[in-house]
């Protein structure tokens, strides 16, 4: 004689949280936005580059990043808030906001646009628009940046002259807290 099966009901309220979570996990994660496959490249020509990651030690006092704009790397042991800075932010603390898995959106000195490399108070403006609509985002001058605009997320970065708001919405769909530490708030130390 066999025993009647159980209906769906009945095992549902006899499985626990811990045994459903990793299943819910896998659902949710089927759930997210397709991240872009390929290479992120600008209008102008300009590609992402993958950039290794050796060392991630919080450090106190200057740091040498050699090959600007850093993607990774020693850094201070604060982070600064996520947002539009109109205050140079020390890339040291930046650089901790990218081990968080956050976008860090840069420019060289703002200029008439006239200028060769300079960039136009109107990308500055593009920049912060998308900055205040992505989260986990900073937007900070930074002057030894080789080009007029980059985009730098954990071990990735993507310098150019011309801004591509197409290019900068894909690189951050790309590597958006593909980082060592998902870390969304702002720091206690500000």
């Amino acid at each position: 004689m066999s025993q009647p099966r159980p209906n769906l009901s009945t095992i549902l309220r006899c499985v626990t949280l811990p045994a459903t979570l990793p299943l819910l996990l896998v659902l949710l994660a089927g759930c997210s936005p397709e991240r872009p496959s390929g290479t992120v490249c600008t209008t102008c020509g300009d590609c992402e580059e993958d950039r290794p990651v050796t060392s991630a030690s919080h450090i106190i006092g200057p740091i040498d990043y050699p090959d600007p704009p850093p993607a990774g790397g020693d850094h201070y042991p604060c982070w600064t808030t996520w947002g539009v800075h109109s205050d140079v932010v020390p890339v040291e603390r930046w650089v901790h906001n990218l081990e968080h898995g956050g976008v860090v959106y840069l420019y060289r000195d703002a200029a008439p646009s006239a200028d060769a490399g300079a960039i136009s108070d109107g990308t500055v403006a593009e920049l912060t628009a998308l900055v205040e609509e992505l989260p986990r985002t900073v937007l900070t001058q930074y002057s030894p940046l080789p080009k007029a605009y980059g985009v730098v997320a954990w071990g990735h970065r993507l310098v150019s002259d011309c801004m591509d708001a197409k290019a900068a919405r894909d690189f951050y769909a790309k590597h958006f807290d593909q980082a060592p530490e998902s870390i969304p708030d702002d720091p206690l130390c500000n």
